[in-house]
């Protein structure tokens, strides 16, 4: 830790219970942490606490990177992000393991009012690895939420995102990408908690799911008696590269008031034989052409990010994730 370098920023080892006590008052009553968050909070050593202050623009992102190189580990990291009043930061967490792990990260974040994150989220362990991760954002008014959560690796994966709106005015976009080969399963739970008015979210989650893979999606959308003129949308794309690949999709929606705008849909297709027969017809091999669709349906979940360094960055892992079309049952 270099605090020259730091734009302000202060980053701390700190002890879980000193960890928990200066973000319980941001912490939702009506939450509950799962087993695995539970068993991070009762066996986690140190915490990771980074404070950034109010008025703050960081132009370099926050990179922590979590590398497991031991067989058959537990590991269960845990990050605290604070973002002070009108400040604006991007935050990027690499999950990255060689063996065949447990890994159970914890990650709390907090928005302080007109404060504005970017986070990306990148799973990339390997086939023979668990991850059984748990991230938590809570948003002040007005503040800005973009996350982007890539699942692209190991043998049982599982991610809980909640995001809680917590002020007027927030705004919460969440894309999801998930890519599965081989006999993996990936579960994605996630919920989006509106309890103020004048709150807009957008979720969309995409998967591709090729081989004997299984894809699972859940994602709870929850307007309060008290969140009038909420602007909510979330949809479930999926798309089947194998006919014993499976998905099980369950977008939700939960309103109790009576003044909002909301809708939510999901879809599971395969790969459209027109479309194919297009790229085909200007010359393009089956192959390359069931890449190229399918390396387009992908990109629409990162189309937005700003940062064009960084989006090229994705793109190439992305692509590297995607299964390979020359087996024959690829249909």
């Amino acid at each position: 830790y270099s605090p020259n370098l730091s734009h302000g920023i202060t980053c701390v080892l700190s002890n879980p219970k000193l960890a928990q006590s200066e973000v319980q008052e941001y912490l939702p009553s009506e939450h509950e942490w799962d087993y695995f968050a539970n068993l991070n909070f009762l066996h986690n050593s140190v915490v990771v606490c980074c404070d950034v202050p109010a008025n703050c623009q960081v132009d370099l992102p926050l990179i922590v990177d979590y590398q497991v190189r031991h067989e058959r580990s537990l590991i269960l990291p845990r990050l605290v992000l604070k973002v002070g009043e009108n400040s604006q930061v991007t935050l990027i967490e690499n999950f990255q393991s060689a063996s065949s792990s447990l890994n159970s990260p914890v990650t709390q974040i907090h928005l302080a009012p007109s404060a504005k994150l970017l986070h990306i989220r990148r799973q990339l362990e390997s086939a023979s690895a668990v991850h059984m991760a748990t991230t938590l954002v809570t948003q002040a008014q007005k503040s800005v939420y973009q996350g982007y959560m890539l699942d692209l690796g190991a043998k049982l994966s599982r991610h809980n995102p909640y995001i809680y709106s917590q002020g007027e005015g927030t705004i919460s976009e969440i894309g999801g990408l998930t890519i599965t080969n081989g006999d993996r399963l990936s579960d994605t739970h996630s919920c989006i908690h509106h309890s103020y008015p004048h709150a807009c979210s957008r979720q969309l989650h995409k998967a591709i799911i090729g081989d004997r893979s299984q894809v699972v999606f859940n994602g709870r959308i929850f307007v309060s008696k008290q969140a009038q003129n909420t602007d909510s949308a979330q949809l479930s794309r999926n798309l089947l590269l194998s006919s014993h690949a499976k998905i099980n999709t369950k977008p939700q929606l939960e309103i109790i008031a009576d003044n909002v705008k909301c809708k939510h849909g999901a879809t599971v297709s395969q790969l459209d034989p027109e479309e194919v027969f297009y790229l085909r017809s200007r010359g393009i091999d089956p192959i390359s052409a069931s890449q190229l669709l399918t390396l387009s349906f992908a990109l629409e979940v990162i189309n937005s990010i700003g940062n064009s360094s960084l989006k090229h960055e994705l793109t190439q892992q992305i692509k590297s994730a995607l299964p390979s079309f020359d087996r024959a049952d690829r249909q």
